[in-house]
């Protein structure tokens, strides 16, 4: 019996090592990891690379509190945002969780500050997905995740994704902020539209709202830029984002623009492991190896991942409904005659690991961002016949 209190359902098998983008169980067996610590270990298990440089900060500094100035916290924030196309100071945290919460209170500060108490509304899309936090769940989630924790947080309205015109009809005088992910990754894998973030752009110019992105899944080169937004060509107002920022290690952030910047006091935020030395570590390490070449593979692997899913959709069309996402972030809608938790066992098997949705029919596919045409052939034959049979 585990004395561990863990709220996910677990395979069968103990991973003891990776390397790469390979698990290893106990037994010494092999997994081909599509999950990547779910869109977390972006650059592969135990990245040589940054590795090294963590090593080096082990013998430096671990930890110091934040009532001192830290020079790695410096550099890596410099280097993040000078790696944005909008931001101007970053919040760092230890999850997407807290980045959330930040962002969340930035927004409310916000127009506090500016003397419009009247803005107090946040929309967020129904579908999506903002942590399992108080916050977290009053601002998204399913009904399961929100099920016996009422009342929730007041100021949340949540309306439908892509539908332009409740949209118009929801936002008002009072909206202070939309919060959205551009693509909805643990609810199902569904994009953004790109009419819907235009209609939005007219309507934040209209009412004056803030508009910020999760991009906690997206970000980090797996849509083949540092963030998604890059791709779509709107800049938010604030940004949060954690996974592959520190290729597996915790750390979060949340990225404002310099209206933003300043309406917390002393004080009013703050966490004790916010700007960690070995966390700062990760992150630059992270940036430096997320360069045009990376990327470009991204995009590459991307059409030749979606052509391999839509070749086994074509295929297998009584078991794949639907195949949908954007670079290396998809979704495999299943049939319902199929049973995904079962054929997630069996793909483990037979060495790929995946996992699925909170939409149960749904499997995410997220190889990390080295991922090679021969991973990508290997795991479409270990779905096709796994599908098939």
């Amino acid at each position: 019996m585990s004395a561990v209190l863990g709220f996910s359902r677990k395979f069968p098998v103990k991973i003891v090592r990776a390397e790469g983008i390979y698990l290893f169980d106990s037994n010494g067996k092999q997994y081909c990891d599509f999950t990547s610590g779910i869109a977390t270990v972006n650059f592969g298990h135990c990245n040589e690379y940054i590795n090294k440089k963590i090593s080096e900060q082990i013998h430096k500094l671990w930890h110091c509190s934040n009532i001192f100035s830290s020079e790695i916290q410096e550099q890596t924030a410099t280097k993040l945002i000078n790696s944005t196309n909008f931001g101007d100071k970053v919040f760092f945290c230890s999850s997407g969780l807290e980045a959330i919460e930040a962002a969340v209170k930035f927004i409310k500060r916000y127009f506090y500050e500016c003397g419009d108490t009247a803005k107090t509304e946040i929309l967020t899309l129904k579908n999506g997905f903002h942590g399992r936090s108080a916050t977290g769940i009053s601002a998204g989630g399913t009904e399961e995740a929100r099920r016996g924790f009422a009342p929730l947080l007041k100021g949340f309205t949540q309306i439908e994704a892509n539908n332009v015109d409740e949209l118009k009809a929801k936002v008002n005088h009072n909206t202070a902020a939309v919060i959205l992910e551009l693509i909805q990754s643990e609810g199902g894998v569904y994009e953004i539209t790109n009419d819907y973030l235009e209609n939005l752009q007219i309507l934040r110019k209209k009412f004056g709202f803030l508009l910020c992105f999760d991009e906690i899944q997206t970000g980090f080169g797996r849509i083949g830029r540092l963030f998604h937004h890059e791709n779509l060509g709107i800049e938010p107002d604030l940004l949060t984002c954690a996974k592959g920022m520190g290729n597996g290690f915790p750390v979060g952030g949340c990225i404002v623009n310099k209206d933003i910047a300043s309406v917390l006091p002393l004080g009013t935020h703050g966490g004790t492991y916010s700007g960690n030395a070995l966390a700062m570590t990760a992150v630059s390490a992270t940036l430096d190896l997320l360069n045009k070449e990376l990327l470009s593979n991204v995009i590459k692997m991307s059409e030749y991942l979606s052509s391999s899913l839509r070749e086994i959709a074509a295929l297998l069309p009584d078991q794949v409904i639907d195949i949908r996402g954007r670079g290396l972030l998809m979704g495999v809608e299943i049939a319902q005659t199929v049973d995904t938790w079962d054929l997630l066992l069996k793909c483990l098997k037979s060495g790929l690991a995946l996992n699925r949705t909170s939409k149960r029919q749904v499997l995410r596919i997220l190889p990390p961002l080295i991922v090679e045409k021969s991973n990508i052939d290997f795991a479409a034959e270990v779905l096709y016949k796994n599908l098939k049979s």
